[in-house]
């Protein structure tokens, strides 16, 4: 039975690069799809603190755009001891919703899979740290998190705001830009067949502001 736990409901902005954002809470997130179909995905995902990938990444000089430095920073890093195995419903969702489902994995066969794929394509593999922060306004919280997207993907940030029903009446912090919520190419399926850096548009996304009228009220920071 599909339980409404195993919905996200989302709303996901294109970060400014100039743009300040809190960066408590933070992680690495390494990710792959293994497999991409029109209706369903399928995620790999493993955690690393921010110190130990830093570590590997300043003693070596690593560029995360080159596949051999890509499997010296997976083989070396620590990671969480669980990853996760996620089904995700293919596409950027309706109306900001979408399904998923999750269920712990060893991290050493993520990373196993993680490298193989690697060999195979390194533009696959998904690098970001992951900021997660908590704004509460008038008897409301929302959580918010802050992906900095590295290697082929960069110079991308996205913000996403998570909540357990739609999120509606939104109150939207000053450094998010742009809103792409339900937009295919900002998913982290797309990401990973159609890097970042290699959008012929991408300074499109990060100049023009625009937000949507889908959610009910938008309320913005700069006016409060």
């Amino acid at each position: 039975m599909t339980d409404i736990l195993d919905f996200e409901f989302e709303r996901k902005f294109v970060v400014a690069s100039d743009a300040p954002f809190p960066t408590e809470n933070g992680c690495y997130i390494f990710q792959a799809f293994p497999y991409i179909g029109d209706e369903w995905a399928i995620r790999i995902r493993m955690e690393a603190a921010i110190s130990s990938v830093s570590h590997v990444k300043d003693a070596h000089s690593l560029d995360l755009r080159r596949s051999d430095d890509l499997l010296h920073l997976l083989a070396n890093v620590g990671c969480a001891e669980n990853g996760l195995l996620t089904t995700k419903e293919s596409g950027g969702g309706r109306s900001g919703v979408r399904y998923e489902k999750e269920v712990d994995i060893s991290s050493d066969v993520v990373k196993s899979v993680l490298m193989e794929m690697t060999r195979q394509d390194p533009t696959s593999l998904i690098i970001k740290r992951r900021y997660s922060h908590i704004i509460s306004l008038n008897d409301r919280t929302w959580s918010w998190e802050i992906d900095v997207f590295e290697g082929v993907n960069a110079p991308l940030i996205l913000a996403e705001c998570e909540d357990a029903e739609p999120v509606a009446d939104l109150w939207i912090p000053k450094f998010c830009h742009r809103e792409v919520t339900g937009d295919i190419r900002f998913t982290n399926a797309y990401l990973a067949t159609h890097p970042f850096s290699a959008w012929e548009d991408q300074h499109t996304f990060l100049s023009d502001q625009a937000f949507s009228r889908e959610f009910g009220t938008n309320v913005f920071e700069q006016d409060t």
